[in-house]
C-alpha cells in the first residue's frame, strides 16, 4: 500500500513539474532567421565580471524597475562583448534598456550606447520566461549558424519585451 502511495505522488510531483515547466514556455520553439540590424540604442551601465555575480542580476532588476515605473520606455536587455562560457564564466557586458529614443532623459548613472544599422546577424525570438530563454535561444541561433556555415562574432544583445517573451541578436562575423 505504501508503494502504490509512494508512486502515485511520485506521479502528481512529475506531471505538476512538467506543467509548471510548459506554463513556463519550456517546451517553446525558437523562431530562428538572418536579419539586417536597425540601430540599436541600450540606456544602461557597463558591467565586467561573474555572471553569477549579485550585482549582475541587480542590474537586471534595476533596468525592470525603470521600464515598470516609466522611468525609460523599452524593454530590459543589454549589450554583450564576449561569451561568458569561453571566458571562464566572466563577461564584459552594457545592461539596462533597449530603447527607441537615445535622446530621453536618463537616470543617474546611465548612459547610451549604440549599434550602428546595417549589421549582418542571427535572430531568435521564443516565447518563454526569461529564466528559460537564454538556454533554450542561444543554441538554437548557434546550431541555425552551424548549418548554414555564419560564423558569428561574441557579440550580441539581449532584449525582454516581458517575463514571457526574449529575443537576441548574434552578430555575424564581418568579411
Amino acid at each position: 500500500m505504501n508503494t502504490k502511495k509512494l508512486l502515485i505522488g511520485i506521479f502528481v510531483i512529475l506531471l505538476l513539474g512538467g506543467a509548471g515547466y510548459g506554463w513556463l514556455g519550456g517546451f517553446s520553439n525558437p523562431e530562428i532567421k538572418q536579419i539586417t540590424t536597425s540601430e540599436i540604442y541600450v540606456a544602461g551601465k557597463e558591467y565586467k565580471g561573474s555572471v553569477k555575480s549579485d550585482k549582475f542580476g541587480e542590474l537586471f532588476l534595476e533596468a525592470g524597475k525603470l521600464v515598470e515605473e516609466k522611468k525609460l520606455a523599452g524593454n530590459p536587455g543589454g549589450i554583450y562583448y564576449n561569451d561568458p562560457e569561453k571566458h571562464k564564466d566572466s563577461i564584459n557586458a552594457f545592461i539596462g534598456v533597449v530603447i527607441s529614443d537615445p535622446k530621453m532623459t536618463l537616470p543617474a548613472g546611465y548612459a547610451v550606447r549604440t549599434i550602428p544599422a546595417g549589421k549582418k546577424a542571427v535572430q531568435g525570438s521564443i516565447n518563454a520566461h526569461y529564466l528559460l530563454a537564454p538556454n533554450k535561444l542561444f543554441p538554437a541561433i548557434f546550431n541555425y549558424a552551424k548549418n548554414k556555415n555564419i560564423l558569428l562574432q561574441d557579440f550580441f544583445v539581449e532584449r525582454y519585451p516581458d517575463t514571457r517573451h526574449a529575443e537576441a541578436i548574434v552578430f555575424e562575423q564581418e568579411k
